[in-house]
């Protein structure tokens, strides 16, 4: 949704036939993407029983009552990724600005869209996600997403699933090929993220219920 609807305020949210086209595959999978999605929702799960997006946050006084400056705590896995200070309101909203870095994927939005990216720089902004350390859009989303998503991805790797996700334009030519970016040798931030997604789950300690 974030390149648009194929026309103004559609009740049936249909995309933008010219926007992004995603490919998802699992080898002996029949629903890929439902797959994907509870594999998803389960690293969820495993990161609330594991604290592994941990911070501690205190009053702000810059940006007011009900406000919060908070610090990821030292080997948090979203250290890898967000930076070291944000802010929170009262309500745990929380604000990570990747406008200064990285203006075009700033603008990805995924529910309540009210401004759509250009077609025009589709190809641009997944050439941005690959120079990132996250696997996807949505991770930068928040902390939790970035965790669940990059587990996820991890997982299904590491189960030897032959699991692939590319994304295409409207001439069906590839503009994002997450395999290569998950294992870009030149990737130095990829390459620590996937250091310390095997040595969690390898981890005697791991609690799931």
């Amino acid at each position: 949704m974030s390149f648009g609807l194929s026309k103004i305020k559609d009740p049936h949210f249909t995309i933008n036939p010219a926007g992004p086209r995603v490919k998802l595959k699992i080898e002996k999978v029949k629903n890929p993407e439902l797959f994907y999605m509870m594999v998803h929702e389960i690293n969820h799960l495993v990161d609330f029983m594991n604290n592994v997006v941990r911070f501690r946050c205190t009053n702000s006084r810059l940006f007011g009552e009900g406000a919060y400056d908070c610090q990821f705590a030292p080997n948090s896995f979203s250290n890898l990724s967000y930076f070291n200070f944000f802010n929170a309101n009262s309500r745990g909203q929380l604000f990570l600005n990747f406008e200064e870095k990285t203006p075009l994927l700033s603008k990805f939005c995924f529910y309540e869209c009210e401004e759509f990216m250009d077609i025009a720089d589709m190809e641009s902004v997944y050439q941005d996600l690959a120079q990132t350390n996250f696997v996807s859009a949505y991770s930068m989303t928040t902390m939790y997403e970035d965790f669940a998503d990059f587990a996820t991805v991890y997982l299904l790797h590491t189960l030897n699933l032959k699991y692939e996700l590319k994304i295409y334009n409207e001439n069906n030519e590839v503009i994002y090929d997450q395999n290569k970016h998950f294992f870009d040798p030149l990737n130095q931030k990829m390459r620590i993220k996937r250091q310390w997604m095997q040595n969690f789950f390898t981890q005697n300690s791991l609690k799931y219920q």
